[in-house]
């Protein structure tokens, strides 16, 4: 992952059910 922590911790609060907007 090349992202940033905050940005992941970010994608996790729209989307709840994947901790990653790839999982997603």
């Amino acid at each position: 992952m090349d992202r940033e922590p905050i940005a992941i911790i970010g994608m996790g609060c729209r989307f709840p059910g994947a901790k990653n907007p790839e999982a997603f």
